[in-house]
């Protein structure tokens, strides 16, 4: 997915930035069958997707990059879908 940088002082709300941005970087994934997410987060960003209905499962041990806990997590397609179900509206709200 990369990393996602947002201007906080842009007049966008950031969190709304945040949720088309994931609903864009996931649509691939829920294209396909048998489709997976795998990502390296940190810690508090996996917060926030789990907070959003993005189920995870971590799949290795944390490493600390950056001064940043960070940890590999993986989602299925079943745990992208409601996220995305919720989120979509909003690509075409903008």
């Amino acid at each position: 997915m990369g990393r996602f940088a947002i201007d906080s002082t842009s007049g966008f709300p950031s969190v709304t930035l945040f949720k088309q941005l994931m609903t864009l970087a996931v649509a691939p994934i829920l294209r396909e069958d048998d489709s997976y997410m795998i990502a390296e987060t940190d810690s508090h960003l996996l917060r926030v997707m789990n907070a959003l209905g993005i189920e995870t499962q971590q799949i290795g041990n944390p490493l600390i990059y950056l001064a940043s806990e960070t940890i590999p997590v993986c989602s299925s397609k079943k745990g992208l879908t409601k996220f995305y179900q919720r989120c979509y509206p909003l690509l075409t709200a903008s």
